[in-house]
């Protein structure tokens, strides 16, 4: 009865037996021709040492019998009935499920039985020493250890005819030279074919021999996953699922299809293409494509990528896909979809821009998904379900509805923040414990990485206790706060969310002179939502060359959006002015600036304040999309006194001389102004080593008039 092989290792055994059968019979070929046979045949290698080496076979030596090797006749026979008998047994192991690694190879790479043998011929050196002196023998040359083409060709072939079929697996579009399984040895392109030495590569020499090492090359840019989890698992929009479950319908090994899978960092767009993986039953092997465009050899490393997925039976995900859709990175580009416009597998993408057509549509099939940045409510089940494994110390605290609603984070944004909170806990708490508060810092953490490259984030130092303003103001700022803090109960509870397509942010504007409190007011909103304040360098963002502008204000409002920041436009007149009758060309594209501006800040999802020293001269249009406009008065003498008496730290020493209420009627100042003084005021009274007293108050109000171009004869009258 014909048993199955035990396991590959077996089969990959019993093939390296027939290799031995042929290269027996070589030899008897060898020998038989005129010279080989003599006492300097193979120079240092005699006759003796071949025997020697022919009766101990790496495969089961059954052609070697007590009276000594076999017959040319003999071996032939042996060799038909080995074959019939290896392909018995390859048919009922893989009727029993035995993965067969030589059968695997010969499947997902399209070789014939005669591609294979030549693998196994070029393999052997390899794997046995013994079979290099073999090889140089029958090459009548010590120093030729590995096959060359002329001996692959007569140790597998009776005739010249079958001889010119098999040098087509030779060439370099052949499944043998292009994946890189075979490799010639002699770098010399001067050395005639026949002459070329052959190898087989060492990754395809572990893959036979059950190890799974991928190839070293390929380190920096590969990363093998075992997913198992599901798709209805993951947290998405319920469209989104089903056309994905349909998706994971298909057999990813023969179905030629590109699965581009768009949106912005941390959707989720690797966790997707593990789930599909985790329907399909195969492993994901996950390339860094912004890291493999500094490859010297490009287009020789995806093959070899290709190669990997092939033999590990995996699909691929390529990672940042999109940076390849530079244009300085075109040629590189075409390289990869010239390597894969005959890949019969799946292939995934993930990107953030979005997909652009290029295969050609005959070779395959293309599909793009959009993953969209979760909504409110799949925030909090996100929340929820990443919690779930360090939920055993969350504190009470922790309001997750809270933490959906003031952070816009991805799923990947979530898992990094709970990360980052918990380590901190561990590292610092005796008991470990997840507060509302670390969670929180974890959260501004996660949230700032790319917009301070863009902008200066600004460090909110003031609380409600330190403005001075109107009740009339102070209300309208209570109001902007708890916009942003309430918003998912109005968009989501109270369905305001369904009626709504764009102007789901919050614009506000401040406006009034400087000095007035228009970005404490800022820092105070943000510090109280917990969110990052940024300051927009509009010296940075304006550019003379027309569309530099809109390009670097579309990334800024791109990474605000990721980042959950406000973004605090100063002087924003400067930037969004009024637009003004056409007159030329540069008329034309500064209104276009104003244009796009409107565009952007009405698809923008978070809070952007805007302040401005003269409202009137901004642009209407603006105007009349601000949910919010303050007007920040110069304040009398009531108010200024408030600030004086406020503008100083409580540790600050303070003399018992000081009129504040003579301080705010005789000088009429701004809070700027006064807080100015008051600074100054200190670093006098540091260097009398005394307690801030009037006088102290006075040189530093003459210093700030003088400052300002201005002589205050008080000041003088009193100081002398």
């Amino acid at each position: 009865m014909v048993q199955a092989f035990e396991h590959s290792l077996a089969h990959v055994m019993a093939m390296i037996e027939r290799m031995d059968l042929l290269i027996q019979m070589q030899v008897w070929h060898a020998r038989q021709s005129a010279g080989l046979g003599s006492e300097y045949a193979g120079l240092l290698i005699t006759d003796a040492d071949i025997d020697h080496l022919l009766a101990q076979p790496t495969g089961t030596p059954r052609w070697v019998t007590a009276q000594g090797a076999w017959t040319a006749d003999e071996a032939q026979s042996a060799l038909q009935s080995l074959t019939a008998e290896i392909r018995e047994r390859e048919r009922v192991s893989q009727e029993q499920g035995v993965l067969l690694r030589i059968c695997l190879l010969q499947t997902v790479f399209g070789l014939s039985d005669s591609a294979v043998d030549i693998l196994l011929v070029c393999l052997l050196p390899a794997l046995d020493t013994r079979y290099a002196m073999l090889y140089a023998y029958l090459q009548n040359d010590v120093n030729l250890k590995y096959p060359s083409v002329d001996l692959v060709l007569n140790l597998l072939c009776a005739s010249f005819a079958e001889k010119v079929q098999l040098r087509r697996w030779l060439d370099d579009a052949s499944p043998l030279q292009h994946y890189r399984l075979l490799q010639t040895q002699d770098d010399n392109s001067q050395t005639p074919h026949l002459q070329q030495a052959l190898r087989v590569d060492e990754r395809l020499v572990r893959y036979l021999l059950d190890i799974d090492t991928p190839d070293v090359a390929l380190a920096p840019y590969l990363a093998m996953e075992t997913p198992t989890q599901s798709i209805a698992s993951l947290v998405l929009p319920d469209e989104l699922r089903d056309n994905l479950q349909l998706f994971s319908q298909r057999d990813p090994m023969t179905t030629r299809t590109t699965l581009y899978l768009q949106g912005d960092e941390g959707v989720g767009k690797q966790t997707i293409a593990e789930t599909l993986c985790a329907e399909w039953g195969r492993r994901l092997l996950v390339v860094e494509a912004s890291a493999l465009i500094s490859e010297t050899d490009f287009a020789l490393t995806v093959r070899l990528i290709l190669r990997e997925a092939l033999l590990t039976g995996s699909v691929l995900y390529w990672a940042d896909f999109d940076s390849l859709f530079d244009t300085k990175h075109s040629a590189l580009r075409d390289a990869f979809f010239t390597q894969f416009s005959a890949y019969h597998g799946t292939v995934i993408l993930g990107g953030v821009g979005q997909w652009r057509t290029m295969m050609p549509s005959q070779t395959r099939h293309q599909l793009s998904l959009q993953i969209p940045r979760p909504t409110f409510t799949e925030r909090v089940a996100l929340w929820d379900v990443l919690l779930a494994p360090v939920s055993n110390h969350v504190d009470d605290s922790v309001d997750i509805t809270q933490l959906a609603n003031n952070y816009r984070f991805t799923a990947g944004q979530i898992a990094g923040a709970i990360r980052h909170a918990d380590s901190h806990a561990k590292t610092l708490m005796a008991e470990p414990r997840l507060t509302a508060e670390n969670l929180r810092v974890a959260c501004r953490a996660q949230s700032n990485r790319e917009l301070s490259a863009l902008a200066k984030p600004i460090e909110e130092r003031y609380g409600w206790d330190d403005i001075v303003l109107p009740d009339l103001q102070k209300a309208i700022l209570r109001e902007i706060h708890n916009q942003v803090q309430y918003r998912w109960r109005v968009y989501h509870e109270w369905g305001f969310d369904k009626k709504l397509s764009l102007g789901k942010g919050l614009t506000v504007l401040f406006a009034g002179p400087s000095g007035t409190g228009k970005t404490m007011a800022a820092e105070i909103i943000a510090g109280s939502l917990g969110f990052d304040l940024y300051k927009i360098d509009l010296s940075t963002m304006v550019s003379k060359y027309i569309g530099e502008t809109e390009k670097h204000l579309a990334k800024v409002f791109a990474e605000a959006q990721a980042s959950n920041a406000i973004l605090f436009f100063d002087e924003a007149d400067a930037i969004f002015g009024k637009r003004s009758e056409v007159s030329d060309a540069q008329d034309r594209f500064a209104n276009m600036q104003v244009s796009f501006l409107l565009q952007r800040m009405e698809e923008y999802d978070g809070v952007v304040v805007l302040t401005s020293n003269l409202r009137k001269n901004m642009d209407e249009a603006f105007v009349r999309r601000m949910q919010f406009i303050v007007e920040f008065p110069f304040p009398n003498a009531d108010y200024r006194e408030q600030i004086w008496r406020r503008v100083f730290p409580a540790e600050t020493p303070l003399a018992e001389d000081i009129d504040w209420r003579l301080l705010a009627e005789r000088f009429n100042l701004s809070g700027g102004n006064i807080r100015n003084i008051a600074l100054a005021a200190a670093f006098f009274a540091v260097a009398d080593d005394v307690p801030v007293n009037m006088r102290h108050l006075l040189q530093a109000t003459q210093r700030e008039f003088q400052k300002m171009g201005k002589i205050v004869s008080d000041v003088n009258a009193y100081l002398n």
